[in-house]
């Protein structure tokens, strides 16, 4: 049966979970995945919790659809064997260090840059390039160095780690959208390429992260006003509050204040949110605080989520790993696929991150042993002489359009000069019409002649569709004048900012010259809307409604990510799509799906982690799940997901000419970003707060450094790793006895894990005397993956993302030129052409020349404000 990855051969290296979850994700969409492990197995083969096992819920989960070899880079015969099956092969996964091309011999530079011939994609720490290129790095290093650490809300004193392993599973789902970008890429003709996926980057790309990176860039590289800082105590109830038979977890906004008073039906928070200063008041939060404990104490889970629901408030249960699995939502949607594992025995994987109508998601294979296909595979060798398959005829790009000349907003936006720009500097117009092949000395994104129609809102879906813009392709974001997104753009199309609290500190400085508009100068949407295009309709009117369709047949993707009933309320119909456009490949980012009990749930990423299992093993050690802060990681992982989602429906429909229907449920992808702790739990292991604890590694913290709030991550993974940070304790004054490396209580894995709390003392005393960056280079001379924490100044000046020219500038007609931060990966031609685009700034383009609008109905348009360039009041004036 074909799939929408099916002929794609992938040689898979790299050890450590964000290349195997890489592989997964392309062997699950069909791609022949074959996995190169030493003799014995790779080291996630050492997880299992039985010695004597070599599968664990992380080997399961993550090496379905693979098949395995075992072979010895000191072998000849090995190395041989591995060299032709790299030669013919369209893609090679590998991670520093250790399990690399270069490790075996092989040259990645000199192997790629061919066509047609293998793309590679490195993961690393901190980049290929760079002065930390060599450095170690795990989990804790990267998201310190990224400063993607947690530390607003109810986290406490000491910053918290994202939970167990979803930032390298984040870095791997990253990593598998570029791989298969490249690939698609010499399938129209392109040379192969060298990804460079960067975890550092890969992470500092997470939305909340680019949102207050280029905020710090609006402020004059200044850090937010002392009011800022303090203001993470809002009015509005968020996070994880008790009810009667657990907890819930909440996430509002102003915008749903009537919906919350309606439901909790007090007379005294209705009385102190009628008064004119009730968000000035701090008796107003005391007094809503008392009517959401009462309310909730008396009301279990189910109830609570009911009855707020109903009303449009967004809440919803925390619920742990055994009561996922029980959920009846996710085994009304078949999500869970059992598996009669030959060690494990009877256990459920987690199901589909992506559901296509054809050719989408399987699970072709179980997990296979240690060099399970290795005769098979090398029997299969030796029969590469003939030359490598060339794309289908009439594979070309992947879009409907044809390249236009010329670049209409390139001069007006300040495109930056970039290797990623397009070869005449600016970003390129697409017209319909058929796109041929694009030649192979014609530098072009990937996605170059893919028109997208985004619909989408607040971060999840726009971080796709700006993965997409990224690759190339042309997004055309709809917008309503009459409906100002809170989130995104501010809470007022001209907000008051005596008091500006965190969010009012990402707007930016006024261009000189430039009109007073407010919503086109917040960080929260201009750092997700680069490389895009934004047209302004009211489509709650028929005639709107009806330019959105017609623009649709003009496009190759639609995405959104509203609730399951959301196209259908703004009047759009699947089916009419369809019918409309057979290729049009529909994008669906629903938070829990389009069927089951949870489809209807309104909310935000914050809250919908709750009903993946995330927040219930999000916070430190031991703590309480009222102290779970805010993670928003739902939105981030849905960016990846939903771009890689458009590339596999796209590659499908170069087989097929046929478009598709395609669901995400945002959670359910989480879930696979979490998939060990359920199968886990199926063994009998619970999955609890860690904190910034490792459940193998022993020592493994954030500790503190000289200075005020300023901490050095580090990680000892082995023996090995442990006798080198020993030696570098040994100089710690006043201890009880110097010679760590000896000690009885550290000389082994759970001797360590059993002493962790004195260990964290020694480290801490050591670590206290030392400047973070001291810390960070003398840690990682000893052999010690360690990281500083960041912030958005350190990171900022960070020298070896300076070497790497990560931030880039980048222009918005109303807030001027800025450092951006940079692209999730390079190695691949990218679009870098213009910061967000200015509301209905395109209006002229998609209106005349994408839709044929005449000039008379144009005018009629911004008359009647069907199209406008600011957001109106209900009379249609200008706010």
């Amino acid at each position: 049966m074909r799939r929408a990855l099916s002929g794609i051969s992938v040689v898979e290296l790299g050890g450590g979970i964000a290349a195997s979850y890489c592989a997964k994700l392309l062997g699950d969409l069909g791609a022949d995945v074959v996995k190169v492990e030493p003799p014995g197995g790779d080291a996630l083969r050492r997880t299992a919790a039985d010695p004597g096992r070599s599968r664990s819920g992380l080997v399961v989960h993550l090496n379905t659809s693979k098949r395995s070899v075992e072979l010895s880079s000191d072998s000849l015969s090995d190395r041989r064997a591995l060299e032709e099956m790299v030669a013919g092969c369209d893609l090679v996964i590998e991670s520093r260090p250790g399990a690399t091309l270069a490790a075996w011999g092989i040259d990645a530079d000199r192997l790629v840059g061919q066509h047609p011939g293998p793309s590679v994609v490195h993961i690393s720490g901190f980049g290929r390039t760079g002065p930390y290129r060599d450095y170690l790095w795990d989990d804790i290093v990267v998201q310190a160095a990224s400063a993607a650490f947690l530390t607003q809300g109810s986290v406490g004193p000491v910053p918290l780690k994202l939970p167990r392993h979803v930032a390298l599973y984040f870095v791997g789902h990253m990593a598998a959208l570029a791989g298969t970008a490249a690939v698609m890429a010499v399938e129209a003709g392109q040379p192969s390429s060298l990804i460079d996926c960067a975890a550092v980057e890969v992470l500092a790309s997470l939305p909340f992260r680019q949102a207050f990176l280029l905020g710090y860039q609006y402020r004059g590289r200044t850090p937010p006003p002392d009011d800022a800082a303090a203001s993470t105590p809002t009015l509005i109830p968020t996070g994880v509050f008790p009810c009667a038979d657990g907890y819930v977890a909440l996430m509002s906004t102003t915008q749903q204040l009537q919906e919350m008073l309606q439901v909790l039906d007090d007379p005294d928070a209705k009385e102190a949110f009628a008064r004119p200063d009730a968000f000035e008041r701090p008796e107003t939060k005391e007094v809503l605080d008392v009517a959401v404990y009462n309310w909730l104490l008396s009301r279990t889970r189910a109830e609570a989520t009911a009855l707020a629901q109903a009303a449009g408030w967004p809440l919803a249960g925390v619920y742990d790993a055994g009561e996922i699995l029980e959920a009846d939502h996710l085994h009304q949607r078949n999500y869970w696929v059992h598996s009669d594992d030959p060690e494990l025995g009877s256990v459920d994987l987690p199901g589909p991150w992506c559901r296509l109508a054809e050719g989408g998601w399987a699970l072709r294979s179980t997990a296979p042993a240690p060099g399970q296909h290795t005769a098979e595979v090398l029997a299969g060798l030796g029969h590469d002489a003939a030359p490598r398959r060339r794309p289908a005829a009439g594979a070309g790009s992947a879009g409907a359009g044809s390249p236009r000349a010329g670049s209409p907003r390139a001069e007006s936006v300040g495109a930056a000069t970039v290797e990623e720009l397009t070869p005449d500097g600016g970003h390129e117009r697409i017209a319909p019409g058929g796109l041929p092949a694009v030649a192979a000395s014609a530098a072009r994104p990937p996605l170059h002649g893919v028109r997208v129609l985004d619909l989408t809102v607040v971060w999840a879906g726009p971080y796709a569709t700006m993965l997409l813009a990224d690759l190339g392709a042309e997004v055309i974001r709809v917008e309503n004048p009459f409906v100002l997104p809170p989130t995104t753009k501010g809470y007022h199309p001209r907000p008051v900012l005596t008091n500006p609290g965190m969010l009012g500190s990402l707007y930016g400085p006024a261009r000189p010259g430039a009109p007073d508009r407010p919503w086109n100068r917040h960080a929260m949407n201009n750092s997700l809307a680069r490389n895009k295009l934004s047209v302004t309709i009211d489509n709650r009117r028929p005639e709107g409604l009806e330019l959105v369709m017609r623009l649709a047949e003009r496009s190759d993707v639609l995405m959104d990510n509203f609730k399951a009933n959301g196209l259908e309320r703004i009047g759009i119909d699947v089916s009419e799509l369809q019918r409309r456009n057979p290729r049009l490949v529909i994008v669906r980012l629903p938070p829990t799906g389009l069927t089951g009990d949870w489809a209807a749930y309104t909310g935000f990423g914050a809250q919908f982690d709750a009903l993946s299992g995330l927040s219930a093993v999000c916070g430190h050690l031991g703590s309480d799940p009222t102290t779970t802060p805010a993670t928003t990681y739902m939105d981030a992982a849905s960016g990846p997901a939903g771009a890689m989602a458009v590339l596999a429906a796209l590659r499908y429909r170069r087989a097929t000419g046929r478009g598709q229907f395609v669901e995400i449920s945002q959670s359910e992808n989480v879930m696979s970003h979490l998939g060990e702790m359920f199968v886990d739990h199926q063994l009998g292991i619970t999955a609890g707060r860690l904190g910034n604890r490792h459940e193998r590694h022993a020592p493994q913290g954030l500790y503190p450094c000289a200075g005020p709030d300023r901490w050095v991550a580090l990680t000892v993974p082995d023996d090995g790793t442990w006798r080198r940070l020993a030696g570098l304790l040994d100089e710690v004054e006043g201890a009880d006895d110097p010679r760590f490396t000896d000690d009885p209580r550290f000389t082994d894995e759970p001797s360590r894990r059993l002493h962790h709390d004195e260990l964290d003392r020694i480290i801490s005393r050591w670590t206290a005397r030392r400047d973070p960056i001291e810390a960070f280079h003398v840690l990682q001379a000893a052999g010690v993956p360690a990281g500083p924490l960041l912030d958005d100044p350190t990171l900022s000046n960070d020298p070896n993302l300076a070497e790497r020219g990560w931030f880039r500038p980048l222009a918005s007609a109303d807030v001027g030129e800025h450092l951006h931060p940079g692209p999730a990966f390079t190695g691949l031609h990218l679009a870098w052409w213009r910061g967000s685009p200015t509301l209905g700034e395109d209006n002229e383009y998609v209106y005349k020349e994408i839709l044929g609008v005449s000039d008379a109905d144009y005018a009629r348009y911004a008359k009647e404000h069907i199209l406008a360039t600011d957001y109106l009041q209900a009379d249609g004036t200008p706010f």
